[in-house]
């Protein structure tokens, strides 16, 4: 016959496995959910995360175009236009040139229409429309002093 105490070891180990095993599987399963919330979690995140990207590369420039290009895009500048203004303002072409921060060879060239001016030129010429001949006369003298 066999022993009492070894019979009732075996039978405790036995119901304590049952009882550990069946505790496990429940962890697993809230395991293996949770890792699924965090896989799911982690793509949400990387899709915000484009999102967040996309969206500041596109204010960036919006933010900085229309300060750059606003003005001088707006602005249309023919070899004439700039000869005739020139000349309503009675300016010889240093003195334009000196108005603008160019060489006098630039504003040559630019009424001839050999070339045209860019960017932050087309913004001075632009703001030079707006000066009557006493403003243009007192900024030279202002530049000379």
């Amino acid at each position: 016959m066999p022993d009492v105490a070894s019979v009732l070891k075996q039978e405790i180990s036995r119901i304590a496995r049952k009882e550990i095993a069946a505790t496990t599987r429940i962890q697993s399963k809230q395991i293996q959910s949770l890792k699924s919330t965090v896989r799911d979690l982690k793509a949400q995140v990387a899709s915000l995360n484009q999102s967040v990207a996309r969206l500041s590369k596109v204010t960036s420039r919006q933010l900085s175009e229309p300060q750059q290009s606003a003005e001088p895009s707006a602005v249309r500048i023919s070899a004439k236009g700039i000869k005739k203004h020139r000349q309503r303002l009675k300016l010889s072409q240093g003195e334009m040139a000196r108005l603008l921060g160019v060489s006098t060879a630039s504003v040559g060239f630019w009424e001839t229409g050999r070339t045209r001016p860019q960017g932050d030129n087309k913004a001075a010429i632009a703001e030079l429309r707006t000066m009557g001949i006493k403003d243009a006369r007192a900024t030279l003298e202002a530049m000379s002093d």
